[in-house]
């Protein structure tokens, strides 16, 4: 905005001077922000969305374009118009046209690229027309021809074929079916809203989501209400045109798209609160949760601000003139009649038919002046309905208090009313002044000014006891009397509208001079029709070509002035008599071209706030888009390590204003930088979670809220904190390892060389044993050899000695030989083992128990036989009855059964 500072001496204003900055162009009646590229290239868009982060994209003929600060800029080019454009719950965006749908993904370089999904439908017949795109978060619905699908990880076909319209309803999805009526789908199905079987052959125009479980839908034939129970008819006060285009809702009110060019901005009621002509086709149009309204043409997009401070309050055609409150009751006059209705139903309903009718006659001034309610119309002055002037065109009424005096502003001049029993009665006609009186005022120094159309200005002098008026005649500085508007109280003091700029008087040259303060701030060929000061102190003002408002911002002996403009209203205004009035400090109505005006001045002095948001996100050095995808549905930007240089741009929502935005920015919560116009922050982004906060302002009061955008840079693993700890905990994991194994190892090995030293042991024993046996198996050998040698010699000696005392001794000596074998043999018997044998098995003779522990040495049978001095055969046999007597199976070998003995 552009300031104006105007010094002035003491006990004057100092004003400053608050231009509108001139983005707000005027197109039919109302002032729109045109947003197109920085060239001035206009663009056709056929829809309008925005993502959760605040950024809006445009679907035209053949591209996608994105908001960027000011600019609507490429974002995507294909070549087929657009027609639908929405974005998922993943951030993902959804197009598509009347034959085709898909959305666009990134390929492996990072780039843009289209993923068809018309063409991937399995199972499913092609289609003829994509009539909507409904993002759901369990995936997206997509309505084609007359059915319903749902592409998600996998495609769903609910398998209805006729289905006549598809909506958004409360978060959730609705749809009309021509054999069913109303289904909602809840993300578990589809369920049937209950009641609407009866609107199911009925074509749906237009479904407006009322965004509180409550949804309107406009057929050809009626409009209906539903409150989350049942279906009424909703009867609006103002027709609804017979075939609108589009309909949108937000809380601000409807807005329908009465026309290929016009927009009706209706409340919950039907009545009307404004009409937007934009002198262009519209396309489409969206209400965001922000108050806007995008409107899509063949021109580019425009966007205006819902909430308006002012509502149309139509009374039939008739031209507002003058309102007046009075205790609990309301009284307005037109051009054609006098009305009276209570405040209360004005304050619910407005204007409509419940209202009665004083006058028929225009109307131009009324009030309860001390006494009975008056009304000055062009046909007199009327108490009542009683008519008490002398002549017609009363045009304004001055109550003088302090003499119990009426003055009347006529056609023919002044007139002078009296009291008689509460009752107002003609006196006299005021001579000297024999012209139209306009206006008649009195100002804080209890002078009374009146302004003729004719002659000018004039000071009225009162004289009580002759009860008349005397007029003087004021000049204005070179200016003739042709050219003044009207005259007004501005700090209780006379001030004089003009063609040519605004009057003051000058009480040392006592005559009315050009004001420097108020042409400054209003301009001197403003041609102002009507100032009037509220209660407040703040001044409204209204001309040829606008309506505004100048608040008085008091700081003690300088003031300052704010100038606020409200261009749309002047298309609205009677300026034949324009007039206005505080219903009280907050709402105003303004006469109209049609009833009334009513303005909420709060809407005016507490301006939309500031609010930045994040747009563009540019890698600094190959000067890309970075495509950002969002699929936790957290606001955390993620970008690869390659990409660690990034440039992000921000945005206000003063789309297109020339005000200067200042923006500051903090990275990873460092000091905040100075502010500067610098809509753009490069940071190199650390590894991990880096963040960047950053606001935005309008002069030194209007600042925004701080927006903090989580930044995650991911990189190589090595490089993470988590990888490092990573790291570290798999070393230790690995000495832990490391020594766990070596001690099972050295465990193993001790008792491996426990087991060995035993078994050497053992080893031993068995050698021990083996070498015993050897020894004993060799001497038994050696003396079965022997003896069998020596046996053989003296059984020969005794064959050749025939002396029987020779036989006798080769006799004793051969059993002494025999008798000596028997010792080794006896000395290896293990007593225990004897024992256990003669306990376990009783029937075993001395010869068993003699094989037994033979067996039991692993001597062989033919070991055994020359010691046993039998033959090896009779050694199997002597095996094969110890067997039996042991009562041994055959699979249990004998040696092995006394060893374990």
């Amino acid at each position: 905005m552009r300031y104006k500072s105007l010094k002035l001496k003491l006990f004057t204003f100092s004003f400053l001077l608050l231009a509108i900055s001139s983005f707000a162009q005027e197109v039919g009646n109302l002032p729109l922000t045109k947003l197109t590229e920085k060239d001035g290239e206009q663009f056709k868009s056929n829809v309008v969305s925005k993502d959760k982060f605040g950024t809006f994209y445009s679907g035209g003929d053949d591209e996608i374009r994105i908001l960027k600060g000011n600019d609507w800029q490429s974002y995507y080019d294909d070549g087929r118009p657009i027609t639908e454009l929405a974005l998922d719950y993943n951030e993902n965006i959804i197009l598509g046209g009347e034959d085709y749908f898909g959305k666009l993904g990134e390929d492996s370089t990072g780039k843009f690229q289209f993923i068809d999904l018309s063409n991937n439908l399995h199972g499913i017949d092609g289609f003829t027309k994509l009539n909507k795109i409904i993002p759901y978060n369990d995936g997206t619905l997509f309505h084609i021809d007359n059915r319903i699908i749902k592409i998600s990880d996998e495609i769903t076909d609910y398998n209805f074929t006729d289905v006549e319209f598809s909506g958004k309803f409360n978060q959730n999805i609705i749809i009309q079916r021509s054999t069913e009526g109303f289904f909602i789908y809840a993300g578990n199905g589809f369920r049937k809203i209950n009641g609407s079987e009866i609107y199911k052959t009925e074509s749906v125009q237009k479904f407006i989501d009322l965004r509180d479980g409550r949804f309107i839908v406009f057929f050809e034939r009626k409009i209906v209400m539903y409150d989350g129970d049942h279906f009424t008819d909703w009867r609006p006060k103002r027709k609804i045109p017979g075939a609108f285009k589009n309909a949108v809702y937000n809380q601000n009110g409807l807005f329908i798209q009465s026309s290929d060019q016009e927009i009706q901005q209706l409340n919950l009621d039907g009545a009307l609160i404004r009409t937007i002509d934009l002198e262009s086709e519209i396309n489409h149009i969206y209400a965001d949760l922000s108050d806007r309204l995008w409107i899509s043409t063949d021109r580019g997009v425009s966007v205006i601000r819902t909430d308006s401070p002012f509502q149309l309050m139509p009374i039939e055609e008739e031209k507002g003139r003058v309102a007046v409150k009075i205790n609990d009751k309301f009284y307005f006059g037109t051009n054609q009649g006098a009305y009276s209705t209570s405040w209360l139903q004005f304050s619910n309903s407005g204007f409509n038919r419940n209202y009665t009718t004083l006058l028929d006659a225009a109307v131009n001034d009324l009030g309860n002046f001390g006494g009975p309610f008056l009304i000055a119309s062009d046909e007199g002055l009327f108490d009542q309905k009683k008519l008490i002037s002398p002549e017609p065109f009363s045009n304004q009424l001055l109550f003088l208090e302090e003499y119990d005096v009426l003055i009347e502003a006529s056609k023919s001049g002044l007139n002078l009313y009296e009291k008689n029993y509460n009752r107002w009665e003609y006196a006299n006609h005021i001579y000297g002044l024999e012209e139209e009186v306009k206006q008649v005022v009195k100002d804080d120094n209890g002078r009374l000014w009146a302004y003729s159309s004719k002659s000018g200005i004039y000071l009225l002098d009162f004289d009580k006891e002759l009860f008349t008026i005397s007029p003087k005649r004021y000049e204005l500085d070179q200016l003739p009397i042709g050219k003044i508007n009207g005259i007004f109280l501005i700090n209780g003091q006379p001030v004089i509208s003009t063609y040519e700029g605004i009057y003051e008087l000058n009480k040392q040259l006592d005559r009315f001079k050009k004001s420097d303060v108020y042409n400054d701030l209003l301009g001197e060929n403003s041609n102002i029709q009507l100032l009037y000061q509220d209660e407040t102190g703040d001044i409204w003002y209204i001309s040829k070509s606008e309506v505004g408002l100048i608040r008085i911002i008091d700081k003690g002996v300088q003031k300052s002035a704010e100038k606020i403009r409200i261009p749309e209203l002047v298309n609205y205004v009677n300026l034949e008599t324009p007039l206005i009035y505080g219903l009280d400090s907050r709402n105003y109505l303004i006469n109209g071209t049609d009833g009334f005006v009513k303005i909420d001045k709060a809407k005016i002095d507490h301006p939309e706030k500031l609010k930045i948001s994040l747009y563009k996100v540019e890698n600094t050095v190959s000067d890309e888009l970075i495509f950002v995808k969002d699929p936790n549905k957290i606001n955390t930007y993620e970008f690869y390590r390659t990409n660690n240089n990034v440039a992000l741009s921000f945005s206000t929502n003063l789309f297109g204003s020339e005000e200067t935005v200042e923006y500051a920015f903090s990275f990873n919560d460092k000091e905040w930088t100075e502010w500067s116009e610098n809509s753009e922050s490069n940071v190199e982004l650390l590894g991990g979670v880096n963040s960047l906060k950053a606001k935005a302002r309008v002069g030194m009061k209007n600042v925004s809220n701080t927006l903090v955008v989580p930044l995650i840079i991911n990189q190589e693993w090595y490089y993470e904190d988590w990888a490092k700890y990573l790291v570290a905990a798999i070393g230790l994991l690995l000495f832990i390892i490391f020594i766990w194994i070596r001690t099972i190892l050295f465990k193993r090995r001790r008792k491996k060389l426990d087991l060995l030293m035993k078994e050497n042991d053992e080893l031993k024993k068995v050698i021990k044993e083996l070498t015993e046996k050897n020894a004993v198996i060799s001497a038994q050998l050696l003396s079965a050899i022997n003896e069998s040698d020596i046996n053989s010699q003296l059984k020969k000696l005794g064959e050749e000695n025939d002396n029987p005392d020779v036989k006798k001794a080769i006799k004793k000596l051969t059993k002494k030989i025999k008798s000596d074998r028997k010792q080794p043999e006896e000395m290896m018997i293990d007593p225990d083992f004897m024992a256990k044998l003669k306990i376990k098995f009783p029937s075993l003779t001395k010869k068993d128990i003699r094989l037994c522990n033979l067996l039991k040495m692993d001597l062989t049978t033919k070991d055994i036989a020359p010691i046993l001095d039998i033959t090896v055969r009779g050694v199997e046999i002597s095996r094969y009855r110890l067997r039996k007597k042991l009562e041994l199976d055959n699979d249990v070998v004998l040696s092995d059964f006394l060893k374990k003995l």
